[in-house]
C-alpha cells in the first residue's frame, strides 16, 4: 500500500492538543506561538521538555508494579526557516538562567575551596557544579554530569550532529547507553584506570531540531 500525505492539507490542521493544560500554560504556549509566528507544537514540545527537566525525579507514576519518571527525548522536525530554534531557546531561558546562576555559585565555592586547600586544610569537599543544561557533549562528559546532578537537559540545536557523532571514534556502546538512560535504568561504568561508577536512576532529557530531509 502506498500512502501519500499532502503537507499543505495537514499544515495548520493537526496540532498537539493543549486544552487539557492549565489556562496559564495554554496562554504561554499560544502567546509564544503568536509572538514568534511559529508552529504551536514547537512551543508545546519545548514547554513539556522544560517541565520534564525541571521536575526530574521529583514526580513519578507508580501503579504498584512499575515506577516511571518522565524524561523526554524531543526532536523538532521542520524545514529551515520555520523558526523553531529561537522559540525553543526562549522557552529554555528559565533553566538557562538558573544554570548560569548555579555556575556563579560554583565559581565562588571553588575560590573558597582552593583557598582552603592552599592553606593546608585537609578533607575539604570539592564543590560540584549543579548543572541543569549541557550542550553537544561527549559520552564521558555526559556521564560525569549525570553522576553529579539529579537531572540534566541536553540541548542540541542540530540534533543530527549528535546522532552522526555517536560511536564515531570508538565502539563505546553509546546508543544502548542512551536507551538505558531513557528508561532511567542504573548505569555502571567500569574503566581500567578509574574507580567503578554507579549512577542510580539517571534522569536525562534531550531536545533539538532538524529538517525533514535529514
Amino acid at each position: 500500500m502506498k500512502l501519500t500525505i499532502d503537507d499543505n492539507v495537514l499544515d495548520g490542521t493537526l496540532s498537539l492538543p493543549i486544552d487539557g493544560l492549565s489556562p496559564g500554560a495554554q496562554a504561554i504556549i499560544q502567546g509564544y506561538a503568536d509572538g514568534y509566528q511559529c508552529n504551536r507544537d514547537f512551543i508545546t514540545a519545548s514547554l513539556f521538555t522544560v517541565v520534564s527537566a525541571a521536575v526530574g525525579k521529583r514526580v513519578c507514576s507508580d501503579d504498584g508494579r512499575y515506577r516511571n519518571y518522565f524524561p523526554l527525548f524531543v526532536c523538532l522536525v521542520a524545514p529551515s526557516g520555520s523558526n523553531k530554534t529561537t522559540p525553543m531557546r526562549e522557552m529554555l531561558r528559565p533553566l538557562s538562567n538558573r544554570n548560569a546562576s548555579n555556575y556563579k555559585i560554583f565559581q565562588e565555592e571553588m575560590k573558597k575551596y582552593n583557598a582552603e586547600t592552599n592553606a593546608g586544610k585537609e578533607n575539604v569537599e570539592k564543590p560540584k557544579f549543579r548543572q541543569l543544561i549541557i550542550s553537544d557533549s561527549t559520552p564521558e562528559s555526559r556521564i560525569k554530569a549525570l553522576s553529579e546532578n539529579p537531572n540534566v537537559l541536553l540541548v542540541s540545536d542540530e540534533i543530527a550532529t549528535m546522532l552522526y557523532n555517536m560511536n564515531r571514534y570508538n565502539k563505546s556502546g553509546e546508543v544502548p547507553q542512551l536507551i538505558s538512560i531513557w528508561s532511567v535504568d542504573d548505569i555502571i561504568i567500569n574503566r581500567k584506570s578509574e574507580t567503578a561508577l554507579l549512577i542510580k536512576e539517571p534522569c536525562l532529557s534531550i531536545i533539538g531540531g532538524t529538517q525533514p530531509d535529514v
